[in-house]
C-alpha cells in the first residue's frame, strides 16, 4: 500500500502541468454549476419568500364584475376572514402644478390586509393614514410630483390629502410586472371620484383568510370547480407569482443550456488532459505490468491521482459557485443563497458532481492504460504517439451522455417535452460541430501545398487528434457566440427599433362619446392622422368551441385552464391590422359575415384550426363565430395588439369604450398628457416608454448572471486551448526538434505554429458561430418572445476575435517548444 501511495504522488508530481489545467477545468465547472443553482434557487425564493402573504391572504379571488348574487355568503364559513377590495390604474394630478402620472390604485378596505402588513416610513398603521380622505402612495409619486406629506391630490373628481410614503406592501411582491407605482385609497372613497362607469377597467378582488389547519390548494381547487364559467379567478399565493414564474423559469432555462456547454466545454478539457497524462506515462505502466501489476491497479493508481486534485478542486468550485450569485442584484433575489442548510446542500451536492464528473469524463484515459502491453518496453514503440484513448465512441459518447443526463434532469424539473427539444437542439449543435470539424480536417488533408510551412501546418493539425480539439474549442466560442448575440439582439430591439414602433401612450377606458374630443385633441400634437390609433373594444370569456358548452368539468381538465377563467379584450376591424401577418387562412372578403381571427398561440392552446368555431360570453349573450383566419402576433412590439378580432358584423351594436394608441414627439408627450388628463379625466394614460424603460432595466440586471456565463465560457475555452496544445505531449516537441535539425530555422516554425493555430481559430469560430446563432434564435423567439435578427457585423467582428484570441493563445502557449535545444530533446526520446 505504501508503495501505491508513493507511485501514485510521485506521478502527480511529474505531471505537474496536466494537473494544473485539469484542476482549473473542474474548479470552473462545479462553479458554474453551483452558482447556477444557487441563483436561479435564489430567484425562486425571492418570489416564495413570505408565501402566506404575498396576495395579503390566503387565498384571492378576481373578477372584473362584483361577486354574484349569494356568493358573499357562501364565503361567510366559520373561521373565514373575507374582505373586498378595488383595483384599477387611473391619473393622479398635483392640482399645484398640474402634473400627472399613472398609478395603480388599490381601494383598500378597513381590515386589509389579512396577511402580512402594509409599512409605512412613518410607522403609523394603514387604517390610520387612510383616515379623512388620506391616501398613501410609493415614493416616485411624491418624487415625480413633487408632493410633500399632506399636500392635497386629484384623483378624478376625488381630493385626497397625502399622508405617508408606503415602504413595502405584501402583495406587490408578487406583482412582476407594473403599470406605475402604488397608491392606495380608502374603499369608501371610490364611488367620489367619478371614475367608475362602464367600460372601466376595475377587478374586484376578494381576500380570504383561512383558520389553521385548512390546505389553500385544497380549498382554491374546490372553488375553482365553482365559479368556473362564472368569470372569477381563484388564486393561491403560488398563482400569484406566474408571470415572475414563466419570466424566471424561461431565463433559468436560458443559464442551464450556457452552463451545460461551458461543462461541456471542460469535460473535454478534462479529457484531454487526463489523456495527455495517460500517454506520457504509458512507458511507466508497461514497467508496472511487466513487474506483475494488475491492470486494474494500474488504473486505480490514475483514478487516485485524480481525485487527489479533483477534491480539492471541487471543494473551491463549490464554494466560488455559492458565493459570486451574491455579486447579482436583480430585484427578486432579496437572499440568494437561501438558508444555511440551502447552501450547505448546494455546496455538498457541487462537491459531488465535480468528483462524479471528472471520473466521467477521464473514463477514456482510465480504460486505455490497460491496453498498455508489456511488450512495448521490447520494440521499438513510440510512447508519446497514438490517439486510440480518444476513439470515435469517447468523442461522441462522453458529450453526448452528459446531454442526455442533463435533460432527464431538466424534464424531471420542467417538463419532458422540453427537455426532449433541449436534447434535440443541443444534441444536433453538437453533431454540427463534429461535421464541421470533421469536415474541415478531411479538406485539409486533400490539400497538396508546395509551401514547407503549410504543409507541415497541415500535418501538425490533421495528425494529432483534432476533432477532439475543435469540439471542444466549438462549444466554448458557441456559449460565447450565443451570449454576445442574445445581447445584441436585445439591445437592438429595446434601443433601436423599439422607440420607432412602439406608441407614446396607450389611452385606456376612452368612451363613445370621447372619441371626437380625442381626435380633435391629437391632431394638435401629431404629425400624421394615423399616429393616433382608436379601436372599440369589449370583454368577454370564453363559452364554447366547436358548439361544445365549456362546462367547469371540461375547463379544469383542460391543460391551458387559465384560457377559460380570463376576461379576454375582444375588437372587430374590416381590414387586417398592421404588424399581424396571417399565416393560415384568410380575411374576411364580407364584414357582414359571422367570423373571427385567432392569434397563434391561443389557436394552438385550444386545438383550434380554420373553419372551427368559438363562442364568447360577452355582457351576458353568447356570441359564436368561424374561425377563418390565424394571425401572428409580435407581443414585444406593445402595438394595439388582440388574441381575438371579429369581423364587424359579430358584436356590431354592442356597448363597447376605446382603447388608443398614441404616437409623439417626445417634446409633445408632456402637453398631450397634461391636456388629455384635464379634459378626460376617466381616461388612463399608459406611458409605453416608461414600461420599456423598466422592462429594459429589468432584463439588463438578469443579464449580469450572463455575463458570468460569458466569462466563464472565455475561460474554459482558453483551458481547452491550453490542453489542447499539450495533447500532443512528446510528439510535438520531438517533431519540432527533428524539424529544426533537418534545416527549418525558427522563423519558419513560427509561421507553422501561427499558421496551425489560425486554421483552428478559425474552423473552431465558425462552428460555434452556426451552433451559437441558432441558440440565439431559439432564445429570442421562444423565451423572450421578440424577432431574432441576422447581426453581420456583431458575427463578423465574434468570427475574427475568436479567430484571433484562439490564434494567439495558441502561439504564446506553444512558443516554448522552439527554444528547447535540440540535442535535450532528443536525447529525452532515447
Amino acid at each position: 500500500m505504501k508503495a501505491y501511495w508513493i507511485i501514485a504522488l510521485q506521478g502527480l508530481r511529474g505531471a505537474r502541468a496536466d494537473f494544473i489545467w485539469f484542476a482549473w477545468a473542474i474548479l470552473l465547472s462545479v462553479a458554474m454549476a453551483t452558482g447556477l443553482t444557487t441563483l436561479t434557487r435564489g430567484l425562486g425564493d425571492g418570489v416564495n419568500r413570505e408565501t402566506r402573504a404575498l396576495l395579503a391572504a390566503d387565498l384571492r379571488l378576481e373578477s372584473t364584475a362584483p361577486l354574484p348574487e349569494g356568493w358573499r355568503e357562501r364565503l361567510q364559513r366559520p373561521g373565514w376572514r373575507v374582505i373586498e377590495n378595488l383595483e384599477f390604474n387611473a391619473m393622479l394630478r398635483n392640482p399645484a402644478n398640474d402634473r400627472t402620472l399613472l398609478v395603480e390604485v388599490l381601494a383598500a378596505a378597513p381590515e386589509h390586509p389579512l396577511r402580512g402588513a402594509v409599512e409605512l416610513h412613518s410607522g403609523q398603521s394603514l387604517a390610520s393614514a387612510l383616515k379623512n380622505n388620506g391616501t398613501i402612495a410609493e415614493s416616485p409619486v411624491s418624487e415625480r410630483l413633487a408632493l410633500p406629506i399632506g399636500a392635497p391630490v386629484q384623483l378624478g373628481q376625488k381630493k385626497l390629502f397625502l399622508t405617508d410614503r408606503l415602504a413595502r406592501e405584501p402583495d406587490r411582491v408578487s406583482r412582476f410586472f407594473r403599470w406605475g407605482p402604488r397608491l392606495i385609497i380608502p374603499l369608501e372613497a371610490v364611488e367620489a371620484t367619478g371614475l367608475i362607469g362602464f367600460g372601466s377597467r376595475l377587478t374586484h378582488v376578494t381576500l380570504i383568510a383561512l383558520p389553521e389547519g385548512e390546505d389553500p390548494v385544497q380549498v382554491a381547487r374546490q372553488l375553482t370547480a365553482e365559479t368556473l364559467g362564472m368569470g372569477i379567478r381563484v388564486m393561491t399565493p403560488a398563482d400569484g407569482q406566474m408571470s415572475a414564474r414563466r419570466f424566471i423559469d424561461r431565463f433559468t432555462l436560458f443559464l442551464q443550456i450556457l452552463t451545460l456547454l461551458i461543462l461541456l466545454t471542460c469535460g473535454n478539457a478534462i479529457a484531454g488532459a487526463m489523456a495527455a497524462h495517460a500517454r506520457e506515462n504509458r512507458q511507466q505502466i508497461a514497467i508496472l505490468r511487466a513487474l506483475g501489476v494488475d491492470p486494474w491497479r494500474t488504473v486505480a493508481i490514475l483514478l487516485t491521482r485524480i481525485q487527489l486534485v479533483a477534491i480539492p478542486s471541487s471543494l473551491i468550485g463549490a464554494a466560488l459557485g455559492c458565493g459570486w450569485p451574491l455579486l447579482i442584484a436583480t430585484p427578486l433575489t432579496a437572499s440568494p443563497t437561501g438558508s444555511a442548510p440551502f447552501a450547505t446542500s448546494i455546496f455538498l451536492i457541487g462537491t459531488l458532481g465535480g468528483i462524479l464528473g471528472s471520473l466521467l469524463f477521464s473514463l477514456g484515459a482510465l480504460w486505455s492504460t490497460r491496453l498498455v502491453s508489456p511488450m512495448g518496453l521490447f520494440r521499438a514503440v513510440d510512447w508519446s504517439g497514438g490517439n486510440d484513448f480518444l476513439q470515435l465512441k469517447w468523442r461522441w459518447g462522453l458529450p453526448m451522455t452528459t446531454v442526455l443526463v442533463a435533460a432527464l434532469l431538466i424534464g424531471l424539473q420542467s417538463g419532458w417535452k422540453l427537455a426532449l427539444l433541449l436534447a434535440i437542439g443541443l444534441g444536433g449543435g453538437i453533431m454540427l460541430l463534429f461535421v464541421v470539424a470533421w469536415g474541415f480536417l478531411f479538406l485539409l488533408r486533400r490539400l497538396d501545398p508546395d509551401s514547407l510551412v503549410w504543409r507541415l501546418a497541415l500535418h501538425t493539425l490533421t495528425a494529432r487528434g483534432g476533432i477532439g480539439t475543435l469540439l471542444s474549442l466549438g462549444l466554448g466560442m458557441a456559449t460565447l457566440s450565443s451570449i454576445l448575440l442574445i445581447e445584441q439582439n436585445l439591445d437592438r430591439q429595446l434601443v433601436e427599433h423599439l422607440p420607432t414602433r412602439v406608441a407614446s401612450f396607450f389611452l385606456l377606458d376612452v368612451q363613445p362619446d370621447q372619441e371626437e374630443p380625442l381626435r380633435a385633441i391629437a391632431s394638435r400634437y401629431a404629425h400624421h392622422p394615423d399616429d393616433l390609433r382608436v379601436t372599440p373594444v369589449v370583454r368577454g370569456r370564453i363559452q364554447a368551441l366547436n358548439g361544445r358548452h365549456i362546462t367547469p368539468e371540461f375547463a379544469a381538465s383542460h391543460p391551458q385552464t387559465w384560457r377559460f377563467q380570463r376576461d379576454y379584450v375582444l375588437t372587430w376591424a374590416r381590414d387586417p391590422p398592421p404588424g399581424n401577418p396571417i399565416i393560415a387562412g384568410r380575411w374576411w372578403s364580407d364584414p357582414g359575415a359571422v367570423e373571427v381571427s385567432l392569434e397563434k398561440e391561443m389557436a394552438r392552446d385550444l386545438k383550434l384550426g380554420l373553419g372551427d368555431s368559438v363562442g364568447f360570453s360577452i355582457l351576458g349573450i353568447e356570441v359564436s363565430a368561424t374561425i377563418t383566419s390565424i394571425r401572428e402576433v409580435a407581443w414585444s412590439d406593445m402595438s394595439l395588439n388582440f388574441f381575438v378580432i371579429f369581423s364587424p358584423a359579430v358584436i356590431r351594436g354592442a356597448p363597447f369604450s376605446h382603447l388608443a394608441s398614441m404616437r409623439l414627439d417626445p417634446a409633445q408627450e408632456e402637453p398631450f398628457r397634461m391636456e388629455v388628463t384635464q379634459r378626460m379625466n376617466n381616461v388612463s394614460l399608459i406611458a409605453a416608454r416608461e414600461v420599456m424603460e423598466r422592462a429594459a432595466e429589468m432584463l439588463k440586471k438578469l443579464l449580469d448572471g450572463v455575463r458570468v456565463a460569458g466569462a466563464a465560457a472565455v475561460v474554459a475555452s482558453l483551458i481547452a486551448l491550453r490542453v489542447a496544445i499539450s495533447l500532443p505531449g512528446r510528439r510535438r516537441t520531438r517533431e519540432t526538434a527533428i524539424t529544426r535539425l533537418l534545416g527549418a530555422d525558427r522563423r519558419d516554425l513560427r509561421r507553422v505554429v501561427w499558421l496551425e493555430f489560425l486554421l483552428m481559430g478559425l474552423c473552431a469560430s465558425c462552428a460555434g458561430l452556426l451552433v451559437g446563432q441558432g441558440i440565439t434564435w431559439a432564445v429570442i423567439r421562444f423565451a423572450v418572445n421578440d424577432r431574432w435578427e441576422w447581426l453581420p457585423g456583431v458575427s463578423a467582428w465574434i468570427l475574427l476575435g475568436g479567430t484571433g484570441v484562439i490564434a494567439s493563445a495558441g502561439y504564446l502557449a506553444a512558443r516554448q517548444e522552439l527554444n528547447r535545444p535540440i540535442l535535450s530533446v532528443l536525447r529525452g526520446h532515447e
